[in-house]
């Protein structure tokens, strides 16, 4: 795991330096979302695309679907950046959801807009007393944190 501050995002670090690392990105500087956008990265909204396509699957069947239509529905040939995906932290998706944004940015460079906490080494999704808390030591992953 690298950190890297918002000013080191530049262009060329944004296109070519990535090396199949996605970016994490922690911050809420309004620089980092200009960058990113003017590298040429695609926004992508998953929560509410992603819904879409599992309504046509059976309640039953949507823990064993769901990584496969999430795969399609980011069959993109540009940079992603990736922002609403709460809803793959439900428990009944069993999904990793760093190991996934992982195996995609060695295909294309992938930042992602994380919806919780970076503390001590670790992100963090939800509070402890909820059912879809998730915690990731940021030291088992290769990725870079923009904080």
């Amino acid at each position: 795991m690298d950190t890297l501050k918002p000013s080191a995002l530049t262009t060329e670090l944004l296109n070519t330096g990535q090396s199949g690392v996605p970016l994490v990105i922690c911050s809420e500087a309004p620089r980092v979302r200009k960058r990113i956008e003017s590298a040429g990265y695609q926004e992508v909204k998953i929560n509410k695309e992603l819904s879409k396509r599992l309504l046509d699957i059976p309640k039953e069947d949507r823990p064993k679907r769901v990584e496969k239509a999430l795969k399609g529905m980011l069959n993109y040939h540009v940079p992603i950046f990736v922002t609403d995906f709460e809803m793959l932290f439900d428990p009944r998706y069993e999904i990793d959801v760093l190991r996934f944004f992982c195996e995609k940015a060695r295909i294309i460079n992938v930042a992602i807009k994380w919806p919780g906490q970076f503390t001590d080494g670790k992100l963090t999704y939800a509070t402890p007393e909820d059912p879809d808390y998730h915690e990731f030591d940021c030291n088992a992953y290769q990725i870079r944190i923009v904080q």
